[in-house]
């Protein structure tokens, strides 16, 4: 008499602790899940508003550079792009009539891709800066490689690759700054410290 009563209580138990088990699963894969569509949401909304500048660096950041790497498929596989929150974008002036794609003819590496465009523009003759976007894509500050001390005279690196030192120069304005409180005028300290 009292034998299905236990059968019950067993089952019961078994039931409830397989309802929980599977509660815990669904609530804990629910929580990765939601962060991780988060995170992708938030980088897919990210887009360049070169107009609207931080407000902490508004100095920092000249106007009539635009975004090189928007539209442009040849660097939009480089890591020094402004297509992701936070990142680096390359810009130049709205004149420049250089054509990207005959500085990245017959070069299948990107990396190269960019070194190669680099180099064409440290001659000085166009005006060419490495911009960078906070994580809403407004522009923070640029590092100016055209007006750098020397930009013809290239130091280069043991794999050839052309070698920028803050320090002897790179400014928004005029000549190329040489003294710690004049680049910290400029550009934003974590820069300096890099």
């Amino acid at each position: 008499m009292h034998q299905p009563k236990k059968r019950l209580a067993k089952k019961s138990w078994a039931f409830l602790t397989a309802a929980l088990t599977l509660g815990v699963i669904t609530g804990v894969g629910g929580y990765f899940l939601f962060n991780q569509n988060k995170q992708r949401s938030s980088v897919s909304n990210f887009a360049y508003q070169p107009k609207q500048l931080s407000v902490k660096h508004q100095q920092a950041v000249d106007e009539t550079l635009t975004p090189w790497t928007w539209n442009n498929n040849n660097f939009s596989s480089l890591k020094i792009t402004g297509e992701n929150p936070g990142s680096f974008g390359l810009v130049r002036s709205q004149n420049d009539n250089l054509n990207i794609s005959s500085v990245t003819k017959n070069v299948s590496d990107d990396n190269l891709k960019y070194l190669n465009a680099v180099e064409k523009y440290l001659d000085g003759q166009q005006n060419f800066a490495i911009r960078r976007y906070d994580n809403n894509g407004r522009a923070l500050y640029d590092i100016n490689l055209a007006k750098m001390e020397n930009p013809s005279t290239v130091q280069r690196g043991l794999n050839g690759e052309p070698i920028f030192d803050p320090f002897k120069g790179f400014g928004l304005t005029g000549n190329a700054p040489t003294d710690w409180n004049e680049i910290k005028g400029k550009v934003p300290v974590e820069v300096v410290q890099s």
